[in-house]
Formats: C-alpha cells, sequence, structure tokens
C-alpha cells in the first residue's frame, strides 16, 4: 500500500521529459507504432518540451494548461507552419495527453479547449479559354500512341465534365459506338450515360 502511496506522489510530479520518455516506451512497445510515426512523435513532443521549457518555464507536466497549448500553436503558426502541421502537432499532444490522463499523471483533459484550425478552403484553378484551346491542338501531344491517348483523355474530360475517378473505371465495354454513348460508374455507384 506504501509503494502505490509512493507510485502516485512520484508521478505527480513528473517532469516533462520523463512522461515523453514513458510515452515513448508505450508507443513503441504496446502499441507497436512504426518507427517513423514513433520519430514523428518524439520530435514533435521534444519541440513542445523545448517551447514549454524556455518559453513558459514550466518543467513538469502537471503544471500544462490549455493556454499553453494555444500559446505553441499561434508560435507554429507565427513561425510559418502550415495548418497541416499545426494540426498533426495537435494530434501528437491529444494523443500524448490522453495517454498522460489514463496513465493518472495528470486529471484533466487539457486539449479539449484547444480548438483544431481549419484548413483553408481553395478554389479551383480553372484554364482560360485559350489555355482549353491546347487540348484541340495536335502540335501540344506527341505523334505516338501515349501523346493521342493523353489528347483524347483531356478531351473527354473537358467535354463530358466526367470525373477522373470515372474515367478511371471505365472499361471498352463502357463505350457504345453506335448510339455514340459512354456509361459510367459514378458516386455512390450510379450508372450515367
Amino acid at each position: 500500500r506504501l509503494m502505490l502511496i509512493l507510485g502516485f506522489v512520484r508521478y505527480s510530479c513528473m517532469k516533462m521529459n520523463d512522461a515523453i520518455e514513458r510515452f515513448l516506451l508505450y508507443i513503441r512497445t504496446e502499441r507497436r507504432l512504426s518507427t517513423n510515426t514513433v520519430i514523428k512523435y518524439e520530435g514533435g513532443l521534444r519541440q513542445f518540451a523545448q517551447f514549454v521549457s524556455e518559453k513558459l518555464s514550466i518543467g513538469e507536466v502537471e503544471e500544462i494548461t490549455h493556454q499553453d497549448i494555444r500559446d505553441w500553436q499561434i508560435t507554429l503558426s507565427d513561425n510559418g507552419a502550415a495548418v497541416a502541421t499545426v494540426k498533426g502537432q495537435l494530434v501528437i499532444l491529444r494523443t500524448f495527453f490522453k495517454f498522460l490522463r489514463r496513465e493518472g499523471i495528470v486529471e484533466n483533459d487539457i486539449m479539449a479547449k484547444v480548438v483544431t484550425p481549419k484548413e483553408p478552403k481553395h478554389l479551383p484553378v480553372f484554364f482560360t479559354e485559350k489555355e482549353t484551346s491546347k487540348i484541340y491542338d495536335s502540335e501540344y501531344f506527341n505523334d505516338d500512341f501515349e501523346g493521342k491517348r493523353d489528347q483524347l483523355l483531356l478531351q473527354l474530360l473537358y467535354e463530358t465534365g466526367i470525373r477522373r475517378a470515372e474515367v478511371v473505371g471505365m472499361k471498352e465495354s463502357s463505350i457504345d459506338f453506335s448510339a455514340k454513348t459512354l456509361k459510367v460508374l459514378g458516386k455512390r455507384d450510379k450508372e450515367r450515360i
């Protein structure tokens, strides 16, 4: 019983680096994550540990708050990290703090108050009329099978509005030469002619 109490006291003041080592051992041995994933998690956690140690003067994992996570998120963004990179770092921290809660090292879910940034939606880029007319000009394509194929595919995509996945799924039997139609299997297995 005394060992349990001492064990709890030992973990109630765990240094950040000790918590990271314990987590890395867990994901290596129990979860059996790939070496690359372990390296990625370790790199992200070491960067975070350096940030909380140097910028916020935090040494123990129990001292970290959701605001510290937000400060880390802002620092990453200010240093030019892409939204996907920030999201990846937050995934690492979520997994880490979930492990710490399960082990009884921290009590609260500090990640619950951290908002994950949304990736900006990119508008599609449209071809100009001049660019589009090039798919009808044979001089832009090689005079061999690959060149003719590429030109035909581009014309098919442009003229029919067919999706890339539909082109990939087409078979020779999808073409009705006499009726001059194509049968394609679209989203949710719906056929279109």
